[in-house]
């Protein structure tokens, strides 16, 4: 058989493939402080088994998908346990598995155990690298800096007593990926150290960052190099048909 239908075959998988994170990015359009993944696919070139003589054919390669790291538009909601970050910069999470992942954005919600929580159910580390533990029943008060504080209710209390800190991070976009399960976490899978420059909003989040006219257009431009690769697979085989049939004659 022809050796084009491999070449189109490997394009074909590639291009599936893209389509399967194009398809993701759309289905998260509307989720808070979701950020859009791209995927990326160069050229490579066949050479003899032996590394010698010029390549023969070009294949397509995909290789890991990056992050957009475009922040998502702002949208107030009023609730002062909604939060974003205000510019650069992320704030901590817990993942399920007890590492350290990033956010821009989350509500908030306090577990059953005292945990400051998303409502994804993720603790919010502390300043330590620690879940926030909130004392029960109390009104708590998040600052700009991260500081976690509540409104004592013993008495005739006066004042804030500070609580814990949000740890919030600024790395290099390049220093960032996607594990498995969504979470953003560094390449190398080390914590990062906490930035005091970096605030938070409350009472807003910050919305995806997908275009959804771009994902579109996009998906229309796959489907359609996907068929052309899927016809040249269809060409190559009854060219081979063909070729077999000449040589039985």
């Amino acid at each position: 058989m022809d050796k084009s239908i491999y070449t189109a075959m490997g394009a074909a998988k590639n291009i599936f493939e893209a389509q399967t994170i194009n398809a993701n990015n759309l289905a998260n359009a509307n989720t808070t402080g979701f950020k859009a993944d791209v995927a990326h696919f160069r050229s490579m070139p066949m050479f003899a088994a032996d590394g010698t003589g010029a390549p023969s054919r070009v294949f397509a390669m995909s290789e890991n998908p990056s992050i957009d790291m475009s922040y998502g538009t702002m949208e107030p909601t009023g609730n002062p346990m909604d939060i974003a970050v205000s510019g650069p910069g992320w704030f901590a999470v817990q993942t399920k598995n007890g590492g350290e992942a990033y956010q821009r954005s989350a509500s908030l919600k306090i577990s059953a155990t005292g945990n400051l929580q998303t409502t994804t159910g993720q603790n919010i580390l502390g300043n330590g690298g620690q879940p926030i533990q909130v004392p029960a029943n109390q009104k708590l008060d998040i600052g700009p800096d991260g500081t976690i504080s509540i409104i004592p209710d013993v008495g005739n209390a006066l004042g804030l007593v500070m609580v814990d800190r949000i740890k919030m991070v600024n790395p290099q976009d390049q220093s960032l990926k996607k594990d498995n399960d969504g979470n953003i976490v560094t390449s190398n899978g080390d914590p990062l150290a906490m930035d005091d420059t970096v605030r938070i909003r409350t009472g807003e989040l910050e919305g995806s960052n997908v275009s959804t006219i771009n994902e579109m257009v996009q998906m229309i431009e796959l489907q359609r190099k996907y068929e052309m690769h899927v016809k040249a697979m269809k060409t190559a085989e009854d060219q081979a048909t063909s070729s077999n049939s000449l040589l039985k004659a």
